[in-house]
């Protein structure tokens, strides 16, 4: 049996709707590894509408 391990090296890309764009006009992705949590990188504000259920993100 052939084992695959699927976890590395996942392009990531966080959007809105529209991919976000490097320099040279390229989608933006990250490479990323299994477990992720893409909202560990953004910032966290007080009036978010999830408030503390949502760890203020």
């Amino acid at each position: 049996m052939i084992s695959y391990d699927f976890d590395r090296e996942w392009a990531f890309s966080y959007s809105s709707g529209n991919a976000y764009r490097d320099k040279n006009g390229a989608a933006y992705k990250k490479t990323v590894n299994l477990p992720h949590d893409f909202m560990i990188s953004t910032d966290r504000t007080p009036d978010a509408s999830t408030e503390g259920a949502g760890g203020f993100f």
